[in-house]
């Protein structure tokens, strides 16, 4: 499983806490219980952004739902718990939308990029809109690759789907993660409850 981007939480939360689990005998089970908190604020705050309409109002490709649904906890153990974002599918794309940054193909040699709401979450090589081919356009003077269908012989009777790129800059999104504020603030208050259960459970 492909650990895309990790919070440890032994370095985000505060001092106090720090030296409650340095005192603590018990302290995987406060990790983990703070772990599980912090999954919980990660996957609601996921699907709030999930929620929201793209800047076009094209149909969503879920890609909030899918980075909240491989949100968990990868490693936990007497000093850290670790936890995972995206997972293997989502992970990569997250972490772009994270700290923004150039996309380039993997496999193809060019990004296929919807510029038409027919093509919004789908990719050309699924086929599935029929008769797409190849075309080109100037824009600003240069000639650009679009996929497109319709037509083939005549541009005016063409709809053009995709735009063939080498590559993009994908902006950075400051608020693909809740803020530090929120997540040390949801920290500190489960690790108060699982130490108010412990005390309970010892009186």
């Amino acid at each position: 499983m492909m650990r895309v981007k990790s919070i440890v939480l032994k370095d985000t939360v505060t001092p106090a806490l720090n030296r409650i689990i340095d005192d603590l005998t018990r302290r995987r089970g406060l990790l983990g219980a703070v772990g599980r908190r912090v999954v919980n604020e990660l996957r609601a705050h996921f699907q709030v952004k999930e929620g929201q309409p793209n800047k076009s109002g094209w149909p969503k490709g879920h890609l909030w739902a899918r980075i909240a649904k491989n949100t968990n906890i990868r490693s936990l153990s007497e000093r850290e718990v670790v936890i995972g974002i995206g997972g293997a599918d989502a992970g990569p794309i997250f972490l772009k939308r994270m700290e923004g940054g150039v996309i380039k193909p993997k496999e193809k040699k060019y990004l296929a990029i919807p510029i038409n709401r027919m093509a919004a979450g789908k990719y050309p090589s699924a086929n599935l809109i029929p008769g797409v081919f190849l075309t080109y356009r100037k824009v600003g003077g240069q000639l650009q690759k679009f996929l497109a269908t319709g037509e083939k012989n005549n541009p005016a009777g063409q709809l053009l789907l995709w735009v063939l790129k080498k590559s993009v800059m994908h902006p950075k999104d400051p608020t693909a993660l809740p803020p530090d504020g929120k997540i040390n603030a949801a920290i500190n208050d489960e690790a108060g409850k699982y130490l108010d259960r412990l005390t309970r459970a010892n009186a």
